[in-house]
């Protein structure tokens, strides 16, 4: 039998940690009743705290859980080059953040999955979830940024060097959502100033050894009463 994708993987993860976490006193109780592959991708959710902005602002509830909103005089991060032109006003995180998506928070769901889409200048749907490559990092990432790049080139007709021209003379980047199917174009400084998990890290937290069955996955979840 084949071994669940990493779009099957991500519906059974977030299954599971709903479970997990819906008894917070109970959770390294159930993390031992987990098969080895499962502790083995919740022994890397849960110790990534980096995933999320760990200083620099304040939460309004659990932490990586709920609203984001950088303190007033935080800047944002510097490019790769660093240099500012992004942000040659020299605003700070606060300020782009209002005049990128009209808010100076950013939304982080229950399944710590951040929200950039008030910030996003254009929005790509795949027709089909995020091409399966093996589990392999690079490969996943390249092919999906691929596919988003020829939509957008047919979008704004273009060609790819076109695209990759418009994305930089805008300052943005690409953001795989964690959905597997959604692909946003936010602001370089908004998507680099705010650490988060995406779509390909969060199928590649996945790629742990042992990879199970569909039905592996189901028998697990009946035998906990995993909903």
């Amino acid at each position: 039998m084949q071994v669940i994708t990493s779009n099957e993987g991500v519906v059974f993860r977030n299954r599971v940690r709903a479970w997990l976490v819906g008894e917070p006193r109970l959770m390294n109780e159930k993390l031992k009743q987990l098969p080895v592959y499962w502790q083995r991708v919740f022994d890397v959710y849960f110790a990534k705290d980096y995933m999320a902005p760990a200083a620099g602002g304040e939460w309004s509830g659990r932490q990586r859980e709920s609203r984001w909103r950088p303190y007033a005089d935080t800047l944002p991060m510097k490019n790769a080059k660093g240099d500012r032109n992004y942000n040659p006003e020299g605003k700070t995180l606060r300020q782009l953040m209002m005049q990128f998506g009209g808010q100076d928070y950013v939304e982080f769901s229950p399944l710590q999955e951040v929200d950039f889409e008030p910030f996003a200048a254009y929005k790509v749907v795949h027709d089909r979830p995020i091409p399966e490559m093996g589990w392999i990092e690079d490969d996943v990432r390249n092919l999906w940024q691929a596919e988003t790049r020829q939509i957008l080139a047919e979008r704004w007709h273009c060609d790819l060097n076109g695209v990759t021209e418009r994305l930089n003379r805008e300052h943005l980047t690409l953001h795989e959502c964690c959905d597997g199917k959604t692909v946003l174009c936010v602001p370089y400084v908004i998507h680099e100033s705010i650490s988060h998990y995406g779509g390909v890290a969060t199928v590649m937290q996945l790629a742990q050894p042992g990879i199970p069955t569909v039905a592996e996955c189901q028998e697990m979840c009946r035998r906990l009463g995993i909903r």
